[in-house]
């Protein structure tokens, strides 16, 4: 089954709790996971082990937000 989602089916999407939950890439007390907190304050961060995943708890409404790095001090810019 191909499903397509458009901007107006995301109309009723969780997306302005007060405390919204974040998707990470990383692991807990980690610099995404930090910047999650400041980004969202008083979210609640779940930490995932790939990019993809993180996407995955958007797609399937597990979390409202996705904070992900942009560049790395061990990989540079992505």
């Amino acid at each position: 089954m191909d499903v397509t989602i458009c901007v107006s089916d995301l109309s009723s999407a969780p997306m302005h709790r007060s405390n919204p939950s974040v998707a990470y890439q990383g692991v807990p007390k980690a610099y995404s996971e930090a910047a999650a907190g400041k980004a969202y304050p008083d979210c609640q961060a779940t930490p995932c082990d790939q990019f993809e995943v993180t996407f995955q708890e958007v797609e399937l409404w597990i979390a409202d937000r996705v904070v992900l790095p942009v560049e790395t001090s061990l990989i540079g810019m992505w």
